[in-house]
Order: C-alpha cells, then sequence, then structure tokens
C-alpha cells in the first residue's frame, strides 16, 4: 500500500506532538478527545467566534463494576464549528450544576458546572471564563475527607472579544 508522503509526514509529526504535549482527537463527529499528563494542560486552537456552551453526559457501561453508572463528560462548543471535547468519564451520573443535585458545589465564578456523584464520593467540572481563555477544572468530593484541590483539566484559548454564552437549560 502506498501512503502519500505528505500523509505520513503529518502522522509523524502529530505523534511527535501527541507524545510530547498530551494528546488531542478530532473524530469526524468533531469530538475532541484530551489526554493530559499531570505537566501538562492541552489547549485546543483559538476560538474567534461567538460560542455557546453546555454540556453532554454519555451514559456508559462500567465492566469493572457493573451496577455502578459511569458517565462520559463533552463540553460542547457551540457555533459555527461545533466542537464537543471529551473531557474523560467519571463514576456516577452527570448532571449539569444549575439543576437541583444531592451536590451543590461552591462553584464562585464558574460559569458552567457538572457534578458526578457515586456512593458518597465523585468528581466536580467547572468552566471558568478568565484571561481570555475558558478554563476547565476538575477536583474530586467526597463524603469523608471533604473537597479536593482544583487541577486544570483543559484549556480553549479566545480571540480578544470572543462573546462566550452558556446554553439555557
Amino acid at each position: 500500500m502506498h501512503v502519500p508522503r505528505s500523509l505520513l509526514a503529518v502522522s509523524l509529526i502529530s505523534a511527535f506532538f501527541m507524545s510530547a504535549c498530551g494528546r488531542a482527537t478530532v473524530t469526524s463527529t468533531d469530538t475532541v478527545k484530551t489526554e493530559t499528563s499531570a505537566t501538562s494542560v492541552p489547549t485546543l486552537e483559538k476560538i474567534s467566534e461567538p460560542v455557546e456552551i453546555s454540556w453532554n453526559f454519555i451514559q456508559k457501561k462500567n465492566d469493572a463494576m457493573p451496577d455502578a453508572p459511569e458517565t462520559q463528560a463533552l463540553l460542547v462548543l457551540g457555533g459555527s464549528k461545533q466542537q464537543m471535547i471529551d473531557l474523560g468519564s467519571y463514576l456516577g451520573e452527570g448532571t449539569d450544576t444549575r439543576k437541583p443535585t444531592a451536590v451543590q458545589p461552591d462553584n464562585k465564578g464558574a460559569i458552567l458546572g457538572a457534578v458526578f456523584w457515586y456512593a458518597g464520593g465523585g468528581d466536580e467540572l467547572e468552566v471558568y471564563n478568565e484571561s481570555g481563555s475558558l478554563l476547565v477544572k476538575h477536583r474530586i468530593i467526597d463524603e469523608q475527607s471533604g473537597l479536593g484541590d482544583w487541577q486544570e483539566l483543559q484549556k480553549i484559548e479566545l480571540e480578544p472579544g470572543t462573546k462566550v454564552t452558556v446554553k439555557p437549560l
């Protein structure tokens, strides 16, 4: 099978970038999957057009714990170039924090939040619009040990003046 040199070059450059800086994969459905190491926060292409953000939660089967719900969290960036950013899978059902939940997070300054809760513990995601970018942060929450420290999970740069709105429930 013949592989064009340009495709081979792009593949090698992409492989190098992904191994050095974390990975961002775009599928044919415009879903961006990110995987990060403890030292890097992936940054997506800068957004210059108005964007409306929301969550998309996908229930998944958990093979290790068949009775436990697992949810894949996607941050939807709506606009002329809609993208869905895969922020990972979490134990528990995902709930937009604008809806009443068993856990009401302290999301001061966040423009969008989500809680994933199961059997006394879970995860929290928050989106902040600050310093010319959207920052997605994650922390672990637990009934007994309390709230974990926030970790930056994703950074989405915005051109100056880019309007960001949150899609109504």
